[in-house]
């Protein structure tokens, strides 16, 4: 099994893609390895790429207007992070 596919397996979104779907959207897929404490997207930066975690958990933070940041959401292996990126909005 190619490294690309193995993510299909690794990641329940894409686990429940059909056969035909997975075809179209493989090529399109690159592994990426991500240091703890990256940073994804920055605020009002459009959305060039999506992420669907396999051994990594995703943390989306909303900053406040004080300063102070607030974790909105978590995502791990169960979805997908930058949905905007190919739903056509493009904004986070």
């Amino acid at each position: 099994m190619s490294l690309i596919a193995s993510v299909r397996t690794m990641n329940r979104v894409l686990a429940t893609l059909r056969y035909a779907e997975w075809m179209d959207l493989a090529p399109d897929l690159e592994r990426v390895e991500l240091v703890p404490g990256a940073m994804l997207y920055e605020s009002g930066v459009v959305l060039k790429h999506a992420y669907f975690p396999t051994t990594a958990v995703v943390s989306l933070v909303s900053s406040m207007m004080d300063g102070a940041s607030v974790e909105v959401a978590v995502v791990g292996n169960e979805g997908v992070v930058g949905v905007c990126a190919f739903m056509g909005g493009g904004r986070p």
